[in-house]
């Protein structure tokens, strides 16, 4: 039983990392955002030539290549989120539900979980480990 739980909780948090590799994305494409706008100050006394315009397209390609990666990374998340939600909606008890929700989609810890639904830690662990029981994937 607990390989197979093990194996269910390796399913259910893969939204989370697919939310983390948007969220990196996200953050790549605002630093080579900021890097283009804000360039540090290179002071020399060389000539400048038309080395603007090849820097200008190797920035708009490495932007370009950064936007496709994260509507990818976007549509995954969207794809593993809706698989994921559908299986925790197929749990007959509510409760259960919303501990699989608030842990594998939320991220909440199971102090956070206990405390919003009013139970003790370990009662919500218990209800984690039942509906993970519970759960088909």
């Amino acid at each position: 039983m607990t390989e197979e739980n093990e194996k269910k909780k390796k399913y259910l948090i893969q939204f989370r990392h697919k939310s983390m590799a948007v969220k990196r994305l996200e953050e790549q494409i605002e630093d080579l955002r900021k890097e283009k706008m804000y360039p540090s100050a290179v002071i020399s006394d060389m000539p400048r030539g038309a080395g603007n315009q090849k820097d200008m397209s190797d920035y708009m390609a490495a932007l370009d290549n950064l936007i496709s990666r994260l509507v990818k990374a976007k549509y995954n998340r969207i794809k593993a989120y809706t698989e994921i939600q559908e299986k925790i909606d197929m749990l007959p008890d509510d409760i259960e539900q919303d501990v699989l929700y608030q842990k594998y989609i939320k991220g909440y810890s199971f102090e956070r979980i206990a405390d919003s639904l009013g139970y003790s830690w370990r009662q919500t662990i218990r209800i984690h480990g039942n509906a993970l029981a519970h759960l088909e994937i």
